[in-house]
């Protein structure tokens, strides 16, 4: 619609199409800023396991079809009002202003979904993420911790110390949940079942363990009786808490673990429910 000659501004029925042209273009400016907002929400969502692949094993939206789902039908309909709700025509009928303002709302709940999901995308991979014992379906850490225990991970600002347990990269697929015995530089023996530690200031101790069950078995593999390992320089040994039936650094195709291969610390345990609270 063209504008009218200054007489037209005096009839009505102009005058009020010129206000609802003014409406749509406006709507639909905020509208195109919704959507640009969205796509880069999508952008992020789908980014991050591309340019941090390890990342996504603690990822729960890539994770979970139906939050997957939920982005793929974002996105349709995302390209759907951007090709049917921002042609400049739709000022000019009533039904073009309502379907332009029906999008505008739909878009901003779109838009908050998204965000919450890039949210929390960003969040479980690098900062705190959620995982089961029960990926591994293994003993190997009872009776501190069982399968099917949630567990809250933290993974950045950690400073590993020895007793904490963590979550490490066997190989390209596998994790594993640890117990950290020695650090880097250390040494490590073992000797009836008990561990002596000699650290990077030539201190010997004997490392008391109160987690530990009764029998634990722990002089086995690369800790055999009588035998010692010397750390590497960015080197953790990791050992679980059932000795008997836990595969750890005392196997020699696992051995101690480099930094790079640990991907965070369990701080917390969300289930089962008599179980909640802080993990030591």
């Amino acid at each position: 619609m063209t504008r009218p000659s200054i007489e037209g501004y005096f009839n009505p029925a102009q005058r009020e199409a010129l206000r609802r042209q003014d409406r749509v273009a406006f709507k639909q400016k905020q509208l195109k800023k919704r959507l640009i907002r969205a796509f880069f929400g999508v952008i992020i969502i789908a980014a991050i396991p591309l340019i941090f692949p390890h990342q996504r094993d603690f990822d729960v939206i890539h994770n979970a079809p139906l939050f997957m789902a939920i982005i793929g039908a974002v996105m349709m309909y995302g390209v759907v009002v951007a090709s049917t709700s921002l042609g400049k025509s739709l000022g000019e009928t009533d039904k073009g202003e309502r379907i332009v303002s029906a999008h505008t709302d739909v878009v901003d709940f779109t838009n908050f979904i998204v965000g919450l999901f890039a949210f929390f995308t960003v969040l479980n991979a690098f900062f705190f993420s959620l995982a089961s014992i029960a990926i591994d379906n293994s003993d190997s850490m009872r009776p501190t911790l069982a399968p099917g225990d949630q567990l809250i991970i933290r993974h950045i600002g950690i400073r590993y110390e020895r007793g904490d347990i963590v979550v490490a990269r066997i190989d390209a697929s596998s994790y594993y949940v640890k117990r950290i015995i020695a650090l880097p530089g250390e040494t490590i023996a073992c000797a009836n079942n008990q561990l002596t530690i000699t650290d990077t200031n030539g201190v010997t101790f004997d490392l008391e363990e109160p987690y530990l069950p009764t029998t634990h078995g722990t002089c086995i593999g690369l800790l055999q009786e009588g035998e010692m390992v010397a750390l590497e320089d960015d080197a953790y040994f990791l050992l679980g808490d059932n000795r008997l039936v836990s595969s750890d650094s005392r196997d020699a195709n696992i051995g101690p673990i480099p930094y790079h291969r640990l991907h965070g610390k369990i701080i917390f345990r969300t289930l089962p429910i008599g179980d909640i609270g802080k993990v030591d």
